[in-house]
C-alpha cells in the first residue's frame, strides 16, 4: 500500500500544502476549525506525518524524553499512566513520539540526560518535579536545550512551564478543618529539596494565617512521600504531649500511612484524628475511610507539558510560557468536626499504650 502524501491531503481539502502542514502542527495563526478539519480528513484517508522526512528536513529526531527518578519508590504511581497518556496524545497529532527513561536520584538522572543529549534521540525534555537546586536544569541550560517544567522554578524562569495549584489546594484543607472546628492542626510534607514542598508548605503556611492560627512548627515535618514514612510519621505526631487533631498531608501515600497509624493506636481517623491528602489517587478512594484529597489532572498536564514542549523546539509562538490549573477537592471520610482536646487525645494513646 503506497503512503498518503501530505500533498494528497492538501488536495482532499483544497488547502495549500503550507496550510495543512501548519494546521498538523498546531500553529497559532491556523484556526481551531481548519486544525480539526485537517485533522479528521487525515484520519480519514490514512495520512501520517513521515517523522522521517521530518527528520532529514529540520535536523531533529521528532521525539522529546523523560527521565524518571526511581529512588522516588511508587510516588510516580498516582501521575504516571495517566500522565503518559496525556503525552503520547498529544504527541501523536504532530508526529512527535516519547522516550522515556529511568535512573536513580538526582546524579543519575543527569547522567541519564546526559547520554540521550550525546546520542542525539531527543530534542527536549519535559522535566517533572524540579528541585530548587536542579542539574538537570543546569544541564540542559548549559546546552541550550529546550525543556518544560512541570511545577514552578523563580519568577523571573523564562523555560515554559506547567504547574497545579497546590498551594491552595493546602490552603483549602486548612479553612475546611477550620470550619470542623480544629486549631492544633499539623502539616506533613513531601521531599524538602523539590519546588512543590516549597509551594505546598507555604499554602498550608497562608492558610494558617488567614485563620488566625499560628502553625507549631514541631507539628510541622517533611520527607513522607511513602505509606511507611507516612505511618512512622504519624507514630511520632501521636506520641508527642499534644498530638494534633487534624494533619494535612502534601501527598496521599502520607496520609494512608498517617490514617494507619491512627488505627495502630486504638483511633479512628475522620473521627478522632482528622486527615486530608493531595493528589487523588485510586488507593485514597477506596481505602476506608475513603480519603479526603485533592484531584490532579494529569493526563491534561501530560498533553499540556508535551504541546509547549513541541512548540519550544519549533520555535512556535506560545501565548501563555507558565501555564496553571486549579484542584478540585475530593470529599471523603477521613476528616471531620472535632471531637477531642489535644490532651483528650494523648490521654487515649497512652491508656491503649498501657493496655498493649
Amino acid at each position: 500500500m503506497s503512503r498518503v502524501t501530505i500533498q494528497a491531503l492538501a488536495r482532499e481539502l483544497g488547502l495549500s500544502k503550507s496550510t495543512v502542514s501548519r494546521a498538523l502542527n498546531d500553529y497559532p495563526d491556523i484556526s481551531p476549525a481548519t486544525k480539526r478539519r485537517v485533522s479528521a480528513v487525515a484520519l480519514h484517508i490514512g495520512y501520517h506525518p513521515s517523522s522521517q522526512a521530518r527528520g532529514l528536513r529540520t535536523g531533529r529526531t521528532q521525539a522529546i524524553g523523560l527521565v524518571l527518578d526511581m529512588d522516588t519508590g511508587n510516588t510516580h504511581r498516582p501521575f504516571l499512566s495517566n500522565f503518559l497518556d496525556g503525552i503520547s496524545s498529544q504527541l501523536s497529532h504532530t508526529g512527535w513520539t516519547l522516550s522515556v527513561a529511568t535512573a536513580s536520584g538526582m546524579e543519575g538522572m543527569v547522567a541519564t540526560h546526559r547520554k540521550l543529549l550525546l546520542d542525539h534521540k531527543v530534542d527536549g525534555f519535559i522535566v517533572p518535579r524540579n528541585h530548587r537546586d536542579d542539574g538537570r536544569i543546569a544541564l540542559l541550560k548549559a546546552n541550550q536545550t529546550p525543556y518544560v517544567v512541570y511545577g514552578r522554578g523563580p519568577a523571573n524562569d523564562t523555560a515554559p512551564c506547567f504547574d497545579v495549584l497546590s498551594e491552595d489546594a493546602m490552603c483549602q484543607a486548612v479553612q475546611r478543618l477550620f470550619d470542623f472546628g480544629h486549631r492544633h492542626i499539623a502539616y506533613v510534607g513531601g521531599h524538602v529539596q523539590a519546588n512543590y514542598e516549597r509551594i505546598r508548605r507555604e499554602g498550608f503556611l497562608k492558610g494558617m494565617s488567614e485563620k488566625g492560627l499560628v502553625a507549631d512548627q514541631s507539628l510541622c515535618t517533611h520527607h513522607a512521600t511513602t505509606e511507611d514514612e507516612g505511618r512512622l510519621a504519624g507514630e511520632r505526631l501521636l506520641r508527642t504531649s499534644k498530638p494534633p487533631t487534624a494533619v494535612v498531608c502534601a501527598m496521599d501515600r502520607a496520609a494512608l500511612g498517617i490514617c494507619q497509624a491512627i488505627h495502630n493506636v486504638g483511633l479512628k481517623a475522620g473521627k478522632d484524628v482528622s486527615v486530608t491528602g493531595y493528589d487523588g489517587i485510586p488507593e485514597g478512594q477506596y481505602a476506608q475511610p475513603r480519603l479526603t484529597s485533592f484531584a490532579v489532572d494529569n493526563y491534561f498536564a501530560g498533553a499540556t507539558l508535551a504541546r509547549l514542549l513541541v512548540a519550544s523546539i519549533e520555535e512556535t509562538s506560545i501565548a501563555h510560557l507558565h501555564e496553571l490549573q486549579a484542584v478540585r477537592i475530593l470529599t471523603g471520610e477521613s476528616d471531620g468536626p472535632v471531637q477531642m482536646s489535644s490532651q483528650e487525645l494523648a490521654a487515649q494513646v497512652r491508656q491503649f499504650n498501657h493496655t498493649i
